[in-house]
């Protein structure tokens, strides 16, 4: 089969392979490890919206239509989190041009938005909190694209900052903003579906 791909690349050789392509042994093609994570995230996939929920319906509900919005976006998953209401009927759910499905928890953990569910079919997860209503498409969109950028990462909206203390001899939690963060909160954040 060489000596016809060499004869191949000759004749047209604008299909040609590189030197490179040649000569370099190629990689594995099911490498989806962050450690194996290409320079950028592919933008044609998006993301999927993982939406931690117990019972505010208003604030979901509100969520949902603001997702939806934003361009790259590709499912909203629901993570319904209580055991002892069901959710909604399907009816009552607002109707928006993307896929939206509800999935059932067994236990009330704050762990679930991590689970991989087998509905999660793009590299790029958004979690977030059922109250996370401020953040608009443009900054959803803009996560996203930073999110691409540095795929081995966890690149969130809210940000919170530990300093130590050398009066108490203890690490300080600060809530306040600065420009200066030590850690994003999973509340709103992209990471990689198998980080």
């Amino acid at each position: 089969m060489t000596t016809l791909e060499i004869l191949t690349d000759r004749i047209l050789p604008h299909l040609g392979r590189t030197y490179s392509q040649w000569n370099i042994a190629p990689t594995p093609v099911a490498a989806k490890s962050p450690l194996f994570l290409p320079i950028t995230a592919p933008r044609e996939q998006g993301f999927t919206a993982v939406v931690l929920t117990y019972d505010r319906l208003d604030s979901l509900f509100t969520l949902i239509q603001k997702l939806v919005k934003a361009p790259s976006l590709t499912k909203v998953l629901v993570v319904w989190n209580n055991q002892k209401k069901s959710p909604p009927h399907a009816s009552l759910w607002p109707k928006v041009g993307k896929p939206l499905k509800v999935l059932r928890t067994r236990a009330n953990l704050l762990s679930n938005r991590f689970y991989p569910y087998e509905e999660i079919e793009t590299e790029a997860i958004l979690t977030i909190d059922d109250d996370i209503v401020m953040l608009t498409a443009d900054e959803l969109e803009f996560g996203y694209e930073v999110w691409r950028e540095f795929p081995d990462r966890i690149v969130g909206f809210p940000s919170r900052t530990h300093v130590w203390e050398n009066a108490s001899h203890s690490w300080k939690y600060e809530s306040e903003w600065t420009n200066h963060i030590s850690m994003v909160l999973t509340g709103a954040a992209f990471h990689h579906k198998v980080s």
